[in-house]
């Protein structure tokens, strides 16, 4: 760790422990000063971290929590936008399927390549209390959200497997008896129209009530797509079509049973990200040899001429996606006990198109299609014994899945043209899974101050995989059939004490494990069996404290980490131990420790005005590295930055009898990322900030909202993703995020 670093870390560490001992002191001064109305303190938000319902601020966990008031504030359309306003997080959309198929980290640990089903996602996501097997797919738009949690360190012990960096919970809006709803447009840059309405209907009063909810989202991409020769534009990039909708019913059977049924679906039709290249290096081996038949040459005339958001590639640019889901949950209430039962089904189609290379040229490009289908049942069980002294909940969990996955790639194309070289390949992999849990975790308050946690969760899985490979031009098998089944098994513990001090001031440690699935190699191609790699774990380390200040005026969080990880899912170079060529494979080459720190601020400065700050660092450093992933442990994290910040400033003034008018700005900062493990410069991008503005009137009655906003208001040009094949392919290219947009909406409330 640097010095800067030691002090930055060192400053926090002070500031927290400084707090633990000036609280008694201010929380007697806040409840003497009558000058202080309670009627100006921040409200309370409820989260399910611990599968009951909680206050935030008695949750022994980091967590950030976002209302559907903060999520309307902030501007947001979906979770990447949403997730960018919460220390330690990282939300890329960045792999050939864009928006449907995000990268997530959390505390450094996540799942970079998500386009691929034999990798586990390392944070797990979950709607209405359902897991969502993968990122594939996740188009979720922010319509009738009732809260957005973001749980950060293991959560395996209740979410189970892939939780290891953390877990995501999207709850929506249930049914009740008030007949209401919302109607919003939007309109903005880019020909933008989005259009979202939420309708709450009560079927049978105190017994039956249905909602739905459904958007529009439609806008031009701001990526442009030219003609090499005549400069004349020929498609675009990075467009925004999606359509969505969502149906629950609620039925309160008796006085102990309520059932509740949702559906929703989602369909997307968009061009890929925004993607162009960087730099070209041509002269290579084949690349040389391929530009005696190429006019023009393949290289650096493909820059010639471009701003950053254009490119001269011609090859697939496609995000297409048609998904449905549905979920049963049926509570029973027995006193000091309840009972939950969560059955849910998914169904997705996923097709996605990439022409990295920046030419009308096959150099390289490459089409995807999914089909996954996931099947999950939960058994909770919530009471509380020992009048009340002991909590506690336990569980059974069974989950399945098959995905298939056909993906072409053609690289080097040309060159079966000129010298039938058929460089490209076809893979076709089938996966099944299938995972079963038990779980339980107990709280008991040893006294009025002092509480234990005990938890454990024991996991079994089986996936099986098949899978098969050709060439594209002359149909060659150039991956051998296989078929090949693992079993994987993992006990995830956590460990908890927690002391409220008062009931402003909370203190906790804890001790949590979690793992995230081993697998099996669908990549290979190698001439014998394909090898499974083992599954990855986490031990973390965690000191928090909650506060409280001024009659609910301040809150402030924080909390310090420090976790082990072990067996880190690497893609690493290898040989075919048959014809000694080289292969790729997956293989757990590599060890690191990863500590930081993330604080949540949230103030009432005076009446109207609230600030809102966080900020978090992460130091992931790697301990071991096996010599064929092709790094060192010098390399830094890929997509982690070390440091994030955010901060927000909301002003609200009421416009006499009329209504009231809000302001916010708030601006969100990423240190400098790698965004490939060898840490290349030609990718990197430096630590940026992104200014965002919006303005809002209110009618008095509360029915109508006029708003008007700009995001990354300085127009700040930057780098989201990007691969480097300079020594190999004979480019580098990103993904380049979104510029400076401006819009304005209207809703009604009824």
């Amino acid at each position: 760790m640097s010095r800067n670093s030691k002090v930055y870390l060192s400053t926090a560490i002070g500031l927290s422990l400084a707090s633990l001992f000036l609280v008694p002191a201010q929380s007697l001064n806040a409840a003497e000063n009558e000058g202080v109305s309670n009627g100006m303190g921040l409200e309370e938000i409820v989260v399910t971290a611990r599968k009951r319902e909680e206050s935030l601020q008695k949750v022994p966990i980091s967590v950030s929590a976002f209302s559907e008031k903060d999520l309307a504030a902030m501007s947001v359309s979906d979770l990447r936008e949403a997730a960018q306003f919460a220390p330690n997080v990282v939300f890329n959309n960045t792999g050939p399927a864009g928006s449907s198929a995000p990268a997530i980290f959390i505390r450094g640990i996540g799942q970079a390549a998500s386009n691929e089903v034999f990798f586990d996602p390392g944070v797990g996501i979950y709607l209405d209390g359902v897991f969502v097997g993968r990122p594939l797919g996740l188009d979720l738009d922010m319509v009738d959200v009732q809260r957005l949690e973001i749980l950060r360190g293991p959560q395996g012990t209740l979410f189970g497997k892939n939780t290891v960096g953390g877990a995501i919970n999207l709850i929506t809006a249930k049914p009740n008896d008030e007949l209401g709803g919302k109607l919003e447009l939007i309109t903005g840059r880019f020909n933008r129209i989005d259009a979202k309405l939420s309708l709450n209907l009560p079927l049978v009063p105190g017994k039956l009530a249905a909602n739905f909810s459904g958007a529009i989202r439609k806008r031009d991409g701001f990526g442009e797509r030219l003609d090499i020769f005549t400069g004349d534009k020929i498609g675009e990039m990075g467009d925004v079509d999606k359509l969505s909708g969502r149906v629950k019913i609620n039925w309160v059977a008796s006085e102990n049973v309520e059932i509740l049924l949702a559906l929703s679906a989602t369909k997307v039709r968009e061009t890929g990200w925004t993607r162009r290249v960087l730099d070209y290096n041509a002269d290579l081996g084949l690349l040389a040899l391929l530009s005696n038949f190429l006019e023009p040459d393949y290289g650096p005339v493909f820059l010639e001429g471009l701003k950053l958001n254009q490119s001269y590639a011609t090859g697939p640019n496609t995000n297409h996606s048609n998904s449905w889901d549905t979920a049963l949950t049926i509570n029973w209430n027995l006193g000091d006990v309840s009972v939950k039962s969560i059955t849910s089904y998914k169904d997705l189609d996923l097709e996605a198109g990439v022409d990295p290379d920046g030419s009308i040229y096959d150099i390289i490009k490459q089409t995807n299609e999914w089909e996954q289908k996931q099947f999950s049942q939960e058994f909770l069980i919530n009471g509380a014994s020992f009048d009340d002294k002991l909590d506690w909940v336990m569980g059974l969990y069974y989950y399945s899945e098959n995905v298939d996955y056909y993906v072409e790639t053609y690289v080097l194309d040309p060159l079966w043209d000129f010298l039938g070289a058929d460089l490209g390949g076809s893979r076709i992999v089938d996966q099944n899974i299938k995972s079963y849990s038990a779980f339980g975790q107990a709280t008991y308050a040893m006294n009025e101050k002092l509480s234990a946690t005990v938890g454990l969760r024991y996991t079994y899985e089986e996936k099986s995989m098949a899978r098969q490979g050709f060439r594209l031009h002359t149909g060659v098998e150039n991956i051998l059939f296989g078929e090949r089944s693992e079993n994987f098994d993992s006990f995830s513990p956590r460990f908890g004490l927690e002391y409220q001090l008062n009931k402003d001031f909370l203190t906790y440690v804890s001790v949590a494990q979690g793992f995230k699935s081993g697998g099996l190699n669908g990549r290979s191609m190698a001439s014998n069996d394909f090898l499974p790699f083992d599954s990855e774990t986490v031990w973390t380390y965690e000191f928090g404290l909650k506060s409280e200040w001024f009659d609910r005026r301040l809150l402030f969080n924080t909390a310090l980490y420090y976790s082990d990880y072990k067996n880190i899912q690497f893609q690493s170079i290898s040989s075919d131990p048959d014809t000694a060529q080289p292969i790729t494979i997956i293989d757990n080459a590599g060890k690191a420790e990863i500590k930081g720190f993330e604080a949540e601020l949230k103030a009432v400065v005076a009446e109207g005005f609230i600030l809102t700050a966080n900020v978090g660092y992460t130091d992931a450093k790697y301990t071991e590295i096996k010599q064929s992933v092709g790094i060192s442990t010098d390399n830094r994290f890929p997509e982690i930055p070390e440091w994030s910040y955010a901060l927000a400033a909301n002003y609200t003034v009421e416009i006499g009898n009329s209504g009231s008018l809000s302001g916010r700005v708030d601006w969100t900062y990423r240190s400098k990322v790698f965004h490939d493990a060898p840490n290349s410069e030609i990718i990197a991008q430096d630590g940026y900030g992104l200014l965002n503005a919006r303005l809002s009137f209110e009618t008095s009655d509360g029915n109508w909202t006029i708003s008007t906003f700009v995001t990354n208001l300085a127009d700040k040009k930057y780098i989201l993703g990007g691969a480097n094949f300079l020594m190999g392919l004979g480019f580098a290219e990103g993904q380049i995020g979104r510029p400076r947009e401006w819009g304005a909406s209207v809703q009604y409330r009824f």
